[in-house]
């Protein structure tokens, strides 16, 4: 059988990724049919060749029991290749498909060298846009603060009263018994996130405000840090920048792209042949 003879001269130890693992195989091997497919006659060099160049055969195990395997998963993977030649020509829609999938992927590409490629990013650019826009990033009112909830208002009383005597948080919820409060901090944020936030805002820094009811619990707020609206610094609004920055120049750039295209290939209107079109009369030629 000529599996079992190409087998016999396959290095076991090897993988189809090393280019020695059938370089022993000698060129009347090579020669013979190994596989059909249709009309078609796959030489074990051909298959040899097919394996060592697909990647899903880099790994694959060369022992006696399991190149059987690797060879039927080459044989299906050849049957979908040959069932894919002339798809085009029994399918119009799928050549339609694939004139438009190839089509993108050239203007993808095409956009990629004339746009994308071209957009340089450095820190004295990007500075000297935000310079020109810098009104355009701001923080709104914001607030920081410090949210002990629980379920019993009593609770969220001597919670309150044990912050007032400007005693530490976790020390104060240590010493409650029983189910223990909730701590919770959301840095800052902007002060007219939720109710608590607006509270939290009104107050004035170190404030201890409380219990609230919010969401079926009390709460005891303790105002930490408040930071009125400002324009951001460049480092804050980095990100956006960058965002920003690398739109407008993939705007800039595209648009004198598409300028240079169309003064190599101008675009000529026929509008006395559209205007006869709609009214219904034969366009000349």
């Amino acid at each position: 059988m000529m599996l079992n003879e190409l087998i016999g001269y396959i290095d076991s130890t090897k993988t189809p990724s090393d280019s020695l693992w059938a370089v022993k195989v000698p060129p009347n091997v090579r020669r013979k049919p190994i596989i059909s497919v249709g009309k078609r006659r796959i030489t074990a060099d051909s298959l040899i060749t097919f394996m060592s160049n697909l990647g899903d055969f880099r790994d694959a195990s060369l022992k006696s029991a399991n190149f059987p395997l690797q060879v039927d998963k080459a044989g299906d993977l050849l049957v979908l290749e040959e069932a894919c030649v002339g798809l085009e020509d029994r399918y119009p829609e799928f050549e339609t498909l694939m004139k438009e999938f190839q089509e993108g992927v050239v203007l993808y590409k095409a956009e990629q060298l004339e746009v994308w490629n071209r957009i340089a990013i450095d820190s004295t650019r990007l500075k000297s846009f935000f310079a020109e826009r810098s009104g355009q990033y701001t923080y709104p009112n914001r607030v920081e603060m410090v949210e002990v909830s629980t379920e019993a208002e009593s609770i969220a009383v001597k919670i309150r009263k044990g912050l007032q005597r400007r005693r530490n948080i976790d020390t104060v919820i240590g010493q409650i018994k029983g189910s223990k409060p909730q701590k919770k901090s959301r840095g800052l944020i902007p002060a007219d996130t939720d109710d608590l936030t607006k509270e939290a805002w009104a107050r004035e820094v170190g404030k201890v405000v409380g219990p609230i009811k919010f969401q079926n619990r009390f709460v005891i707020l303790k105002v930490m840090k408040k930071d009125p609206a400002r324009r951001k610094t460049f480092g804050e609004a980095a990100p956006e920048v960058s965002t920003a920055f690398q739109d407008s120049e993939s705007k800039r750039l595209q648009n004198e792209w598409l300028e240079r295209l169309r003064m190599q290939y101008p675009v000529v209107q026929h509008r006395e042949v559209l205007r006869q079109a709609f009214a219904g009369g034969k366009p000349s030629e």
